[in-house]
């Protein structure tokens, strides 16, 4: 069977699939069009209301949120010096993109995944170099207690997607303990707990790779700042952050979670 043939099945496989289990918009549930579902997860409504959030600027640069690289100036010393990120986390205001993270993070849909690791990838590739095989992607898992209400783990399938998308390699190289919901937690608890909460996985070594390290949300930037010390710990030459969302907390170095 030639590719051409193999296309033809799989767009034909695919279009049966949406005929028979009519995908629903990730934001506000509605059921799209065949041809909506084809462009997208989101109906025209809420992607216009997600393209407008991204219009968030920076607090540090005034830039596009999503197309500056900076860190949030309270985060950790020993954090990264770049970091990706799309838009601005308010639930609290019933943003579209907030409700399309909450879909991401109990729902496994793979063309959820593919949209927003697309997403990442696009700024990401305008601050990677063409040759990439010294990169990878990985991620800090979800706690236990996450994962068996769930039944899988959001970062994980996010990080694959986006190593795909930017042809690189997809490495998981942290465990996690049961250490519970550190959202409840203060900013100093919050801290204490990540440094706490992860270690390397047996074997891992990453002399001489530069690592993405790929979340939904950074609050206050404590599991970033835990996981990127245990990677270059391991031996990273460099780690760059790349997250769907910042909350407020995230740059004032205030608030909780």
């Amino acid at each position: 069977m030639n590719n051409t043939l193999i296309l033809k099945v799989k767009r034909v496989a695919t279009t049966l699939l949406r005929l028979l289990y009519v995908p629903k918009c990730a934001a506000c549930g509605t059921r799209l069009s065949l041809r909506e579902a084809e462009q997208g997860v989101l109906c025209p409504l809420c992607f216009l209301r997600y393209e407008n959030e991204k219009d968030a600027t920076c607090p540090v640069c005034a830039a596009r949120l999503s197309s500056c690289t900076c860190l949030a100036p309270g985060m950790p010393k020993t954090a990264a010096r770049k970091m990706v990120k799309l838009v601005r986390y308010r639930p609290r205001e019933d943003e579209t993109s907030a409700r399309m993270i909450y879909t991401l993070k109990h729902k496994n849909l793979v063309d959820l995944q593919r949209f927003f690791a697309g997403e990442l990838a696009a700024p990401l590739a305008n601050i990677l170099p063409c040759e990439r095989e010294e990169y990878l992607v990985t991620y800090p898992p979800r706690s236990r207690s996450s994962y068996r209400r769930d039944g899988f783990d959001h970062a994980a399938a996010l990080g694959r997607e986006l190593a795909a998308k930017l042809g690189v390699a997809f490495l998981p190289t942290l465990s996690r303990g049961n250490t519970g919901v550190q959202k409840k937690l203060s900013r100093t608890a919050r801290l204490q707990a990540a440094a706490e909460s992860y270690a390397l996985r047996s074997g891992v070594d990453l002399h001489g790779k530069h690592v993405i390290l790929v979340d939904d949300i950074a609050t206050t930037g404590a599991t970033l700042a835990a996981a990127c010390r245990l990677l270059r710990r391991a031996g990273a030459k460099e780690v760059i952050f790349a997250v769907l969302a910042i909350t407020p907390a995230a740059f004032s170095g205030a608030g909780r979670g």
